[in-house]
């Protein structure tokens, strides 16, 4: 029975795609991993690589949503403070980027 025994990689020999997979939620790290890996083929790329690559996307989407909020408080604050004194005279500079 040894003797037969198949050598190869067996999900590179199978045609058949798992129907299943199209229930499961694939994560974003897997997704990241899968383009990555396509886009790099050539090369081998860890496990360690992978999550830098995650954490790091994380971590400037966080700071993107930080700012924004933070501008946009900004702005909410200054066109309240201009509606209040509407009325009164009122010389200040806004710098605008």
């Amino acid at each position: 029975m040894d003797n037969l025994r198949i050598l190869a990689n067996p999900s590179l020999l199978a045609d058949e795609k798992n129907i299943n997979n199209m229930n499961t939620k694939i994560s974003f790290r897997d997704k990241l991993k899968e383009i990555i890996s396509h886009e790099y083929s050539e090369i081998y790329i860890p496990e360690e690589t992978y999550d830098k690559i995650n954490s790091s996307i994380k971590y400037h989407i966080n700071d993107l949503v930080i700012n924004q909020i933070v501008n946009e408080s900004i702005n909410c604050i200054i066109e309240r403070v201009i509606l209040e004194y509407k009325e009164k005279k009122f010389d200040f500079f806004i710098p605008f980027d």
